[in-house]
C-alpha cells in the first residue's frame, strides 16, 4: 500500500539522517510525506488508515524541518513546524525548533511565546529551560541595544 510504502522511505530518512546524510535523508522525508498525503487520501474517503497517514505527515514535516534545522534554513523551519502545530500544538520538540529558528531570525518575542508554552507542557526539559533563559538573555540585550540608539537619536 501507499502508507506501507511511505513508511518504509520514512525509516531511510530516519538512517540515513543518523548518518548525518542530511540532503539523502531530506528527499526520503519528501517522498514518504507525498506518499503519505495519497495514502490519506480525501476527508470524505473514510479510509481506515486516515489517522496513521495524517501522523506520518506530521512525522515527515518534522523530519523535513530537522533537516532545513540543520542547513540553518530558518524560514523553511518555521513553515514546517507550523504546518505540524496546527494538526499537533502541544509537540514540545516543534514548538522547541521552531523558537531555535525564530531566535536565529532575532523574533525573540515569538521565539519565547513557544518556550513558554513548551515549559507549561514539560516543566522540567532542560533544553526548554535553557532555550527560554538564552531567548529572555538576547531578548533584554536587543531591547537594551534600541533604547540606547533611540536615546542617542532624540536624546
Amino acid at each position: 500500500t501507499k502508507l506501507n510504502k511511505a513508511l518504509e522511505f520514512h525509516a531511510s530518512g530516519v538512517r540515513l539522517f543518523k548518518e548525518k546524510r542530511y540532503l539523502d535523508s531530506f528527499h526520503m522525508f519528501k517522498t514518504a510525506y507525498k506518499l503519505s498525503v495519497l495514502a490519506r487520501g480525501l476527508p470524505s474517503d473514510n479510509y481506515e488508515d486516515v489517522d496513521k497517514a495524517q501522523n506520518l505527515m506530521n512525522l515527515c514535516c518534522n523530519n523535513l524541518a530537522a533537516c532545513h534545522f540543520q542547513w540553518k534554513n530558518n524560514h523553511s523551519v518555521i513553515d514546517l513546524s507550523d504546518k505540524v502545530l496546527e494538526s499537533q500544538p502541544d509537540n514540545v520538540k516543534t514548538l522547541y525548533r521552531k523558537s531555535v529558528a525564530n531566535a536565529a531570525l532575532q523574533e525573540y518575542d515569538k521565539a519565547e511565546l513557544d518556550l513558554i508554552k513548551a515549559k507549561k507542557l514539560e516543566p522540567n526539559n532542560r533544553a526548554v529551560n535553557d532555550e527560554l533563559g538564552r531567548v529572555q538573555h538576547l531578548k533584554k540585550t536587543a531591547e537594551a541595544k534600541l533604547a540606547k540608539q533611540m536615546s542617542k537619536m532624540f536624546g
